[in-house]
């Protein structure tokens, strides 16, 4: 009976709560989950949007989201392309395999002046020579 009593207990607690709220003017907390990127933003300059790209050492597109294109501009050097603006996103690169090979070395990103839906991404060998290396981009919009 005790349980029964603080099982009741607690509901007028929570609806007084809640009444309480609403009547100052505040909406009861949602469940609904927020989506991470709007439907359909394949093809749209706005919204968010997560892209990717794994390039391989010699400047081919391996796999990506978001149209990504990629050229090797010079030893160590690569440019990045997507289909929407990217200036006001994070970028992330390291360098690593296209498959299950190991790479090593580092890698850097930064956007491109000029071209708003282009990175510069530039890799490394340990002792901090530009060299070829296969990499992963991420963006985060």
């Amino acid at each position: 009976m005790a349980s029964i009593s603080k099982t009741i207990f607690a509901s007028l607690v929570l609806s007084a709560f809640v009444g309480a709220s609403m009547a100052q003017g505040q909406q009861p907390p949602s469940t609904t989950p927020v989506p991470v990127a709007p439907a359909g933003a394949g093809g749209s300059n706005l919204g968010t949007a997560q892209l990717f790209a794994v390039v391989s050492a010699n400047g081919s597109v391996s796999r990506g989201k978001g149209e990504a294109s990629a050229i090797r501009v010079s030893a160590g050097y690569y440019r990045v392309g997507f289909y929407r603006n990217i200036a006001a996103c994070a970028y992330v690169a390291t360098v690593g395999g296209v498959a299950a090979e190991v790479v090593t070395g580092i890698a850097n990103v930064t956007r491109m002046t000029g071209n708003n839906s282009n990175v510069f991404v530039r890799t490394f060998a340990l002792n901090g020579t530009a060299a070829d290396r296969s990499f992963h981009l991420y963006i985060d919009c």
